[in-house]
């Protein structure tokens, strides 16, 4: 009970297809709009999932407004090195950002840092998971810049790198750390300011 949020964490096996994300998932996305999430669960009587959320003080919306702002930031133009050894991960966020990015995905570091080493330049932005198997998020981010100290990078992080989410960025020559599950929009909004800072 006490570690259900946790990304990667699960009690079934491999072949049952489980990665252990999509408590953290849903427990990101709770948090975000300022709920809470209340679980009891009996063994042999199940489990139940109390989700708590503030009551909208909104009436109404302005329609056509949010799909402005998303063609607005989506967009730019540049080339991504996109890191993370999640799958369903990668592919969402490849997803989002090449609806207006040149993006080059990569589900391992060391894969990612072998491609980047053979051509610094092609890239204008980095964007990379925390938590990986082979190398951490902060310690790629540190060879990167080794080669190219110019290279902006953002790093994503789970809910359970919480030492990571209150350190300031800049450290490492990380511009933005953002916590994960990540919001379209706001990776948008990150990625352009970003970009438009490094251009």
């Amino acid at each position: 009970m006490s570690r259900i949020f946790e990304p990667y964490f699960t009690t079934k096996g491999l072949s049952h297809g489980c990665t252990g994300f999509g408590l953290a998932v849903v427990y990101g996305i709770v948090s975000m709009y300022h709920g809470d999430i209340d679980v009891r669960s009996e063994p042999g009587c199940g489990s139940t999932f109390m989700v708590y959320l503030p009551e909208s003080q909104t009436i109404g919306r302005q329609t056509g407004t949010e799909d402005t702002s998303e063609e607005e930031y989506l967009s730019g133009s540049g080339r991504i090195l996109l890191v993370d050894d999640e799958q369903q991960v990668l592919q969402t966020l490849r997803g989002i950002l090449e609806l207006g990015y040149d993006v080059t995905p990569f589900s391992g570091s060391l894969q990612a840092l072998g491609a980047f080493s053979s051509s610094p330049h092609e890239y204008d932005l980095v964007i990379t998971d925390q938590t990986m198997p082979s190398m951490l998020g902060e310690d790629f981010a540190k060879k990167i810049r080794e080669i190219r100290p110019d290279i902006p990078v953002i790093l994503c992080s789970g809910y359970n790198s919480l030492p990571v989410e209150k350190r300031e960025a800049g450290a490492g020559g990380i511009k933005v750390i953002l916590t994960k599950p990540v919001d379209r929009i706001d990776l948008a909004r990150c990625v352009r300011r970003v970009l438009e800072d490094a251009g």
